[in-house]
């Protein structure tokens, strides 16, 4: 996995954002830690939209953790390359 990947040690970049009623299906968060980025597989109508691969509640190095294995899409089960992280209802540090 490439190194780029927000920093989430400035907390100048931090974001809080409510959830939609009306989202699509393959955004959805669930509590704990979910990483970001977009899928690529043209077949699936999730193609090129940003989509949440949820990990949940574990020690999770966003850097080291994520592999070819981690990181799938949820409609596809592809390699998403993670962009961003989202923490939803839960404790995390840097």
């Amino acid at each position: 996995m490439d190194a780029f990947f927000i920093d989430v040690s400035n907390d100048g970049g931090l974001q809080h954002i409510k959830f939609s009623t009306t989202a699509s299906p393959w955004p959805i968060m669930t509590p704990g830690i979910s990483l970001e980025g977009k899928c690529v597989s043209i077949s699936y109508q999730a193609f090129n939209w940003q989509v949440i691969i949820n990990i949940a509640f574990k020690q999770f190095d966003v850097l080291i953790g994520a592999d070819v294995t981690t990181p799938k899409c949820p409609l596809c089960s592809q390699y998403v390359k993670p962009t961003t992280c989202d923490f939803n209802n839960c404790l995390w540090r840097w």
